[in-house]
């Protein structure tokens, strides 16, 4: 029976819940349930996890650009996508599909948070250049990409 992306994400939510390392907050955990239920189980649920890279993470951006989300939620989403796969670990805790997930293939949309008005608070726009100092993080690597400490 191969390891469907849906059940490992019912798994990697319910170890989640009761974790007491790092304990989540409800809302996130409503916020990540959300997530699941609106867009990554019903797009990717079937898929086998070993088959999770990024071509499919590609399909998954491209479906949600083309519902109008933005850009920022995108980003959220596909966060959950890789959070997921590499939650799923061997009895050592290596994990079983690592990936290098490349951003510039999946089309991941970038944040331009500096041309954003007191209007836009809320929204960020897409910067298609990705060329803008502004948006390197103090260690060098773009902020459009880091990983939120949850």
């Amino acid at each position: 029976m191969p390891f469907l992306a849906a059940t490992r994400a019912e798994r990697w939510l319910a170890a989640i819940r009761i974790r007491r390392r790092k304990p989540v907050k409800p809302a996130r955990l409503a916020g990540w349930r959300h997530s699941l239920d609106k867009w990554l189980l019903p797009l990717i649920g079937e898929t086998r996890l070993a088959d999770v890279g990024n071509a499919t993470l590609k399909t998954v951006i491209e479906k949600m650009t083309a519902s109008g989300l933005a850009a920022k939620s995108i980003l959220s989403h596909s966060r959950l996508v890789k959070v997921v796969v590499a939650s799923a670990v061997n009895t050592e805790g290596e994990e079983l599909y690592p990936r290098k997930w490349n951003h510039e293939f999946c089309e991941m949309p970038i944040i331009d948070d500096t041309t954003s008005s007191h209007r836009d608070a809320g929204r960020s726009r897409i910067n298609n250049r990705g060329d803008n100092p502004a948006l390197q993080s103090s260690c060098g690597a773009p902020r459009r990409y880091r990983t939120p400490h949850w």
